[in-house]
């Protein structure tokens, strides 16, 4: 929705006007909750993102190790590395 919302206008009073359309309609609470409840599920259950089909979690160098990254719209990232015993 976001990028959606992005690709619009560039005037950035439009893209408010956008997202308060895109609000009252109610679809920006509709995708958030299917983020939320469904997207979300899929992916704890998977292991994979159902929009990019991206691992949500990877191996590192072992079978105990795991390595979360989030990105953003800026491509900085942050890692957090999980040792399990």
């Amino acid at each position: 929705m976001r990028q959606f919302n992005l690709e619009q206008t560039e005037d950035r009073w439009g893209r408010e006007i956008l997202f308060v359309i895109l609000y009252v309609i109610p679809v920006y609470p509709f995708a958030g909750f299917a983020d939320i409840v469904l997207f979300n599920s899929i992916e704890f259950w998977t292991g994979k993102n159902p929009i990019n089909d991206k691992p949500s979690v990877t191996p590192i160098s072992d079978n105990r190790t795991f390595e979360r990254t989030a990105r953003s719209t800026s491509k900085r990232s942050a890692s957090m590395g999980i040792a399990t015993s």
